[in-house]
């Protein structure tokens, strides 16, 4: 009773945790929408005392032994405290008030503070998925009001409600009537639509296209296509999935009770990939990614020693014999140009040439 009352505790404080960052979030996301509705002013400043706050609990909360998570929160940290100090000596140098100096850093480093909040949170995956949630709805959010502002409400035709912008700047999304909000907006939606594309695989793509082309009517603007060329850049250089995911999903799968569609949705992959991590480990017996070249890559890129095992137990193959061995072991199905061109760039050679018996075998 007493192992169950102290869980349940913790599973409380976690749940406790994710909501202030969550809290935290939506004091910085959405201040002008409720100023909008008549909400007070100093609604907007609440996000300066709110994820000061939250990060403050997140670091005394913190008890993490993973050696990422520590290594990630510790360069953060230090890198927050050194724009904190070079802010601090620059105001004593110039005669500039203290006041300015903290709003500033605050309004420029709010961000990070919130992302070194969330590392530092023991969560658990329930408390993690709500957090995930709650961010993707945000970002829904922003990009439903962008469109309402600009099919429904016409801003971008004169008819916005702050009167002080012209129709580049004002489909804002949530963050209405601000200075450079429509590059905020865009950045946001942007963020969304490659996070949504990339990590719901076990939605269909028609859906996820959707996101992608509901940003796009977004960001027509010529000050927002900036924010579309740095996302599109960011995409195309992503890495491919980590070791560490790769084994999760592997372990997850082998640990039973459970299916490729299900492992699939936990991780937010699709199922090609997880059943390609599966025919990676049977064949190769690793679940390192194949390394980066230039070009088309081959089918057997990575697998060089399992094919020159394969030439030094039967020397006296065809090239179709290579071919359909190779099906055998692995289920992969290469053509003998493929097999062919492969072997010549891992220079590999046989006791007997492979054209001589090819032609002696067919006459």
């Amino acid at each position: 009773m007493l192992i169950k009352s102290v869980s349940e505790k913790r599973k409380e404080s976690y749940i406790s945790s994710t909501s202030l960052v969550i809290i935290a979030l939506a004091s910085a996301f959405f201040p002008r929408v409720l100023m909008l509705i008549k909400f007070p002013s100093m609604v907007n400043f609440l996000h300066f005392a709110i994820v000061p706050f939250v990060f403050g609990i997140a670091i005394s909360k913190s008890r993490s032994q993973n050696r990422q998570q520590l290594a990630a929160s510790k360069q953060i940290l230090f890198t927050l405290l050194l724009l904190l100090t070079i802010g601090l000596a620059s105001a004593f140098l110039n005669d500039v008030g203290l006041i300015n100096v903290i709003l500033q850093f605050l309004l420029f480093n709010e961000p990070w503070m919130l992302l070194l909040a969330i590392i530092c949170i023991p969560m658990s995956t329930r408390s993690l998925n709500q957090c995930r949630n709650y961010v993707l709805g945000f970002g829904f959010i922003n990009l439903i009001f962008a469109l309402l502002q600009k099919f429904i409400l016409r801003w971008d035709r004169g008819l916005d409600p702050c009167g002080g912008l012209d129709g580049v700047d004002t489909i804002t999304g949530v963050f209405v009537c601000q200075g450079a909000g429509c590059i905020v907006g865009a950045s946001v939606s942007m963020a969304l639509s490659a996070h949504y594309f990339v990590a719901a695989k076990h939605r269909p793509l028609w859906l996820r296209g959707l996101i992608i082309f509901a940003c796009l009517v977004q960001i027509r603007r010529f000050a927002q296509r900036f924010c579309t060329i740095v996302r599109v850049v960011t995409w195309i250089v992503m890495k491919p999935y980590s070791l560490d995911l790769r084994e999760k999903i592997i372990s997850t799968y082998e640990a039973g009770n459970t299916s490729i569609r299900q492992v699939a949705a936990r991780f937010q992959v699709s199922k090609n990939t997880v059943q390609s991590l599966l025919k990676r480990k049977q064949a190769t017996g690793t679940l390192k990614p194949a390394p980066a070249t230039g070009g088309k890559t081959s089918q057997l890129a990575g697998f060089e020693q399992e094919i020159a095992e394969m030439v030094e137990q039967h020397q006296d193959y065809t090239l179709a014999e290579y071919c359909e061995s190779w099906q055998e072991k692995t289920g992969v199905r290469v053509s003998e140009s493929t097999m062919c061109r492969f072997l010549q760039k891992q220079q590999l050679t046989v006791k007997k040439n492979i054209s001589q018996r090819s032609s002696r075998s067919s006459g």
